[in-house]
């Protein structure tokens, strides 16, 4: 039970709602007595102990604003009964003055060591105990509102970290589903916090090819996260119609440059790998270099950034130039963020990119690479914190190791063959600065219902397509591709005769029509140039082995017919496909 305390001898107006709580601790009854008037009178309930174990269970049942102990009890001296009080305390900050007889030196010294936060001198004095009281509950009630504020700042954070989980998980959801994964690619990505600015997205286009972009927004956590997501977005809506590595990297540039605040951009790196994995089209944008290492981690080649980051300032489609780049089968490409090169140890050393590259090299080790050198940069890391996202994408140009592409039942044509025509004319202007493919077989898809017969209806059209401009219209001689780094050769030709094309002109022209139970795609591409001869491109069998005019030996192998005609500048094919009742089939 606590000790009585008579409430006669208050002096005062102080009401019940606003009194403190002080507990005295001394063994001298005079002493005591005096200390607890003079706090009885300035409004403070007051509780008494005489021995460091009464003084445990007092405090306990009376929960003090302030303690008042002298400094030195029989039995259990005051700095012992302070330490064990302050175990009492929680996160609570209680005040505590020692008494001390003026004879004491260095009392003030002694007081603050022990765990005291003041003391006070005897004979009290009522102006000095005022002023003392002032003091300490001033240093009480800082404590408390840090106290409350860092509460609120943990629940803040709490909740903020959880609507960042919920973010992120929604993130993974979308994104997941669409990413690509195959042996032949292995990455890791390590936030700095739980979202990420870095960013890696992988998808198969309609042809096949392996496309994959890489990433790295300006800042961290959800302010970076929406830029990834309006780039994520647009890539695998983009790569799935069948658009090029260029158009995609331009409309990303137009919406990131539309949509984030001036501040912010998108260094970034889009691969376009053919899907023999033999030909690489890549453009590097505000990346480190893009390494293609030998099987033994050596570096074979480099791939430097040739333009500014995206969402900076507007960018056409001609404007990205990508490379190609003829590659082995035991070739590594690695493509990182600057977060990886950019890790500091306790010493405050950068990892840097020579110490990456003899990582990379150390890491010839049966297993995942890829973790090997992320183990080994964490090994420099040390103890240090992780200061920026850190991503690394690691490819093996080994087409054996790639999955097939899943095909989808439900893909299947569900629509019955319908009648239906379309006609386009393309001139100079759209030929220089577009493609018409992905926009063709969307309106098809739409239309028809096709499925999975969209991938071959998109080559073919693609190949037709390609022809025309590249040997119909401008005469370029595929022959180039053969010779030594001939792919890039003969794009940057094309690129550049692109550029001077002022009279083309080529129609399409999209029949469709049932024909039993099957749908015919009747298909004719006429274009204004001189035209090309048939035998110097294709052998008598209709196959072509070389690095050049593989694309009429695919035509013809996916169509049930096609025929050139007006030496060369005019082709029809006709794609044959089955419709499949999923009803009766149910």
């Amino acid at each position: 039970m606590l000790p009585e305390i008579d409430h006669t001898a208050v002096n005062g107006d102080f009401t019940p709602e606003n009194r403190l709580k002080a507990l005295i601790i001394d063994d001298a009854r005079m002493d005591r007595m005096i200390l607890e008037k003079l706090l009885l009178k300035n409004g403070y309930d007051v509780y008494t102990a005489t021995n460091g174990h009464m003084a445990i269970d007092v405090f306990n049942e009376c929960q003090p604003d302030i303690v008042f102990i002298d400094l030195y009890m029989p039995e259990i001296n005051g700095v012992e009964i302070i330490k064990q009080l302050k175990n009492l305390f929680g996160d609570q900050f209680i005040p505590i003055a020692f008494v001390a007889s003026d004879a004491d030196k260095g009392i003030l010294e002694h007081c603050l060591e022990s765990g005291g936060d003041d003391y006070i001198v005897r004979p009290i004095r009522e102006n000095i105990l005022k002023a003392k009281l002032n003091v300490l509950l001033r240093m009480k009630n800082m404590y408390d509102e840090l106290r409350q504020e860092k509460e609120s700042i943990a629940i803040f954070n709490g909740l903020q970290t959880k609507d960042l989980m919920d973010a992120d998980k929604v993130i993974q959801n979308i994104h997941k589903p669409l990413f690509y994964a195959s042996e032949n690619i292995n990455w890791i990505l390590k936030p700095q916090n739980i979202l990420s600015g870095d960013i890696i997205c992988s998808a198969k286009s309609p042809s096949n090819n392996h496309v994959m972009l890489v990433g790295d927004n300006t800042g961290h956590g959800l302010p970076a996260t929406i830029g990834s997501m309006i780039t994520c977005e647009t890539f695998y809506t983009m790569v799935k119609k069948g658009f090029d590595v260029e158009t995609i990297m331009e409309e990303i540039n137009k919406k990131l440059y539309r949509l984030l605040p001036i501040d912010r951009f998108l260094a970034a790196s889009i691969i376009e790998i053919d899907e023999e994995y033999l030909v690489m089209k890549v453009w590097n944008a505000g990346l480190p270099d893009i390494l293609i290492c030998n099987a033994d981690g050596s570096v074979k080649q480099r791939l430097p950034s040739i333009h500014m980051p995206l969402g900076i300032q507007p960018m056409k489609v001609s404007d990205v130039i990508p490379m190609r780049i003829n590659v082995d089968k035991d070739d590594l490409i690695y493509i990182f963020t600057d977060g990886l090169t950019e890790i500091f140890n306790e010493m405050d050393e950068m990892l840097g990119e020579q110490r990456l590259l003899e990582i990379i090299k150390s890491a010839n080790t049966v297993g995942n690479r890829v973790d090997a050198i992320v183990n080994n940069a964490n090994e420099f890391k040390g103890s240090s914190e992780q200061t920026d996202d850190i991503l690394l994408l690691e490819i093996k140009c080994d087409s054996s190791l790639v999955r097939p592409k899943n095909k989808n039942k439900n893909h299947l044509a569900v629509l019955a063959p319908m009648d239906w025509h379309i006609k386009l004319d393309f001139q100079s202007g759209f030929i220089r600065n577009s493609n018409p493919t992905p926009i063709l077989i969307q309106a098809i898809s739409d239309m028809q219902g096709l499925g999975n017969h969209r991938e071959k209806l998109f080559l073919i059209l693609t190949e037709m397509y390609s022809n025309a401009v590249e040997h119909g219209l401008m005469k370029l001689d595929s022959s180039i591709k053969e010779e030594k780094n001939g792919f890039q050769k003969y794009y940057e030709l094309r690129q550049a005769m692109l550029k001077e094309l002022l009279d083309g002109q080529i129609l399409i022209d999209i029949e469709h029509y049932a024909e039993d139970s099957k749908g015919i795609v009747s298909i004719t591409l006429v274009h204004n140039g001189a035209g090309f001869d048939l035998d110097q491109v294709v052998s008598e069998d209709g196959v072509n082995m070389k690095k050049s005019g593989r694309g009429i030996s695919l035509i013809a192998s996916l169509c049930r017919k096609y025929e050139y005609s007006d030496s060369g500048k005019r082709l029809n094919v006709e794609y044959e496909w089955e419709y499949i009742n999923t009803d009766d089939a149910d």
